[in-house]
């Protein structure tokens, strides 16, 4: 055999054994169950306990002194994080990020009815609360994130849009930047001829092609819900045939059309907003009627209607226009590195505890603040270890001082997990 036909033999093997690998990985998937304190004892009996993906960019693994941006996507009504993972693509999606890596991650808010609406209240849980608090502090503790709004993001599609909308107005010391995409029941929903089916419909055996039957259920579950009324516990919008004004009334006020109202303030702290829909999707008209009413309250935003459905895009436009918007937005500046103890110990005078405003998502507020009086008095004992470590490494920080206290010092009580139950990663 000459050696140009071994030449040739070992190129076919390579390439074949290339083919057989497939390309290397780009992202990395970690899947975890996150506990959210916020959604016990709702009274759909949905499990607080969901399972949320997270997608690590190709750097996280190269670079552990690194520290990235996050990005929270919000699924659609009868969907789950396991299907937007899917549509997402974590090996083509992470490489449009154009050199600004970022985490994303996909919680799942499935339930009973299909879909928690991201809304708060006793029937579906608190899932607005386990998005902007439960799950971003487990997020900050398990994973090197830049663990503030600057560097945080979220987004959603669908009925995600209408959780990004919700959450983004309301909690604007959170989240910087908001991207809904397609946004579902952005304007009040009235009562509507033909309702009073629902009275004596069984939600229980609804068959999938009723999706706007599980719409209905769903949405009065979480905008309508009422803990005295079992067997599912809510309110329709009729009674006895006749439209209920109350419950319509509640349903309005969780439009995002009557909430800029009282939040237009907030969302004008955001660093950014941009919306979209398609030019064939059955929501254009209620989209663009958003569009209209953040003008009216002088919200600046970004507005961008596509050739497409309610679906059909979703995937490329995630890559194409999200992505690239939030690598535009989210701040990387903070972007510290995660030192060794040794070497924060040679500089202890550069240290300071910033216990009030960080601390507290990890220990009881009274203890923060006592370590804050204690440490006054020693300054030479005072650390920055939430800038170099995050919170996880600050707990590690005060355990390791506690356990040989300087002179005045006093041990103090520090929990090794937070309220919720999340254990630190240090």
């Amino acid at each position: 055999m000459g050696e140009r036909t071994v030449t040739r033999l070992i190129a076919i093997l390579a390439g074949a054994f290339a083919l057989l690998v497939g390309a290397p990985a780009w992202a990395r998937v970690e899947t975890i169950m996150v506990h959210g304190p916020s959604i016990e004892g709702n009274l759909e009996g949905n499990d607080a306990t969901r399972k949320v993906h997270v997608i690590l960019p190709k750097s996280y693994d190269e670079d552990t002194s690194r520290r990235f941006p996050v990005i929270y996507f919000l699924h659609g009504f009868t969907a789950t994080a396991d299907r937007y993972l899917e549509m997402a693509d974590p090996d083509d999606a992470v490489q449009s990020f154009d050199g600004q890596e970022m985490i994303v991650v996909l919680p799942d808010s499935h339930t009973k009815r299909g879909g928690s609406f991201y809304a708060s209240g006793p029937t579906v849980g608190d899932f607005e609360t386990f998005i902007a608090k439960d799950l971003v502090e487990a997020i900050d503790a398990r994973f090197r994130t830049i663990a503030d709004r600057e560097s945080r993001g979220l987004a959603g599609h669908s009925m995600g849009g209408y959780g990004t909308l919700r959450i983004g107005m309301k909690h604007p010391k959170v989240f910087s930047s908001i991207y809904p995409m397609a946004p579902c029941c952005t304007q009040p929903r009235p009562s509507r001829e033909g309702d009073a089916k629902y009275e004596t419909m069984d939600p229980d055996k609804l068959t999938a092609e009723q999706f706007w039957d599980y719409g209905y259920f769903a949405w009065s579950a979480a905008f309508s819900p009422n803990p005295q009324n079992p067997p599912y516990y809510w309110d329709l919008g009729t009674t006895d045939g006749t439209p209920n004004p109350l419950t319509v009334a509640r349903w309005a006020v969780n439009s995002p059309a009557a909430m800029i109202s009282q939040y237009s303030g907030n969302l004008k702290q955001l660093d950014a907003i941009a919306m979209d829909v398609g030019e064939q999707d059955f929501l254009l008209d209620e989209v663009k009627a958003m569009h209209a009413q953040l003008d009216n309250f002088g919200v600046a935003h970004e507005f961008m209607l596509f050739e497409g459905d309610h679906t059909n895009r979703v995937k490329e436009r995630f890559r194409s226009q999200l992505l690239p918007f939030f690598a535009s937005h989210l701040d990387t500046a903070k972007d510290y590195a995660v030192t060794s103890r040794s070497e924060r110990l040679a500089h202890p005078d550069q240290w300071h505890l910033d216990a009030v405003d960080h601390v507290d998502a990890w220990l009881d507020l009274d203890i923060a603040s006592r370590l804050v009086e204690r440490h006054t008095a020693h300054r030479r004992h005072q650390f920055d270890a939430i800038k170099t470590v995050g919170a996880c490494g600050a707990l590690a920080e005060i355990e390791n001082h506690a356990a040989d206290p300087a002179p005045g010092m006093v041990r103090m009580g520090v929990h090794r997990t937070d309220a919720r139950g999340v254990m630190c990663r240090v």
